[in-house]
């Protein structure tokens, strides 16, 4: 035993097996597995952890690296989720999480340097999310519904910590049905501005902040 790790290796003819068993950060035990098969060719690394509450979680990666899978099982062995990270040939990266909500993509992709380009989220209910960096600490943000509307989002994070955004909301057929501003201070206090149309054609303003909600309405002229 070394440092808290117990390694046991193990050598037979259908390769060699080494096991790591440890405590982690959180003092859950956990155990890794690893080696080599008959013809020399590295196995996928396995490390199973076991929480207080009965559920493990099993990550196992590829030698290369390229694929991650983890899964979390409850008490009773059944699968509660499952997250699987992949590094494509183009160099994005794709993470699948499948859970009780359902299945979530997210595809991130950099440039050569590693800088992140852009981001797209896709989730269960059928919502598409692109994010792409557009410098001066700057995110664009193009969402697409299921239903066919579709939103833009400029947000800008300034040098004190206040993060501004304003969202442009449109319909099927690209009308303009919504927008909204939102500005966050460093203290985490939320201003948010929504202006809309109702169905009879007013304009509607609703404004919400540390005092509460405050709506106004401006009818539409009957004439």
């Amino acid at each position: 035993e070394v440092d808290g790790k117990t390694t046991t290796t193990i050598k037979g003819k259908d390769g060699t097996t080494v096991t790591v068993k440890e405590v982690d950060a959180d003092g859950n035990p956990k155990t890794t597995t690893s080696g080599t098969d008959a013809n020399g060719k590295t196995k996928d690394t396995v490390s199973v952890t076991e929480k207080p509450d009965g559920s493990k979680v099993t990550e196992t990666t590829t030698p290369d690296g390229s694929k991650k899978v983890t899964e979390t099982v409850d008490r009773k062995g059944k699968t509660t989720s499952t997250e699987t990270v992949t590094q494509e040939a183009d160099g994005s990266v794709k993470k699948v999480t499948e859970d009780a909500n359902g299945k979530t993509t997210e595809t991130t992709y950099k440039d050569a340097d590693g800088n992140e380009v852009k981001k797209i989220t896709e989730t269960p209910d059928g919502t598409k999310v692109t994010e792409t960096p557009q410098g001066d600490n700057t995110i664009k943000r193009e969402t697409e519904f299921k239903d066919g509307r579709k939103a833009e989002t400029i947000q800008k994070t300034e040098t004190d910590g206040t993060v501004k955004s304003e969202t442009t909301v449109k319909d099927a057929k690209g009308n303009e049905i919504e927008r909204i501003t939102e500005t966050t201070d460093p203290q985490g206090n939320v201003t948010k501005v929504t202006d809309s149309v109702d169905a009879d054609g007013n304009t509607v303003k609703v404004t919400e902040d540390a005092n509460g909600k405050t709506t106004e309405t401006t009818y539409k002229d009957a004439d």
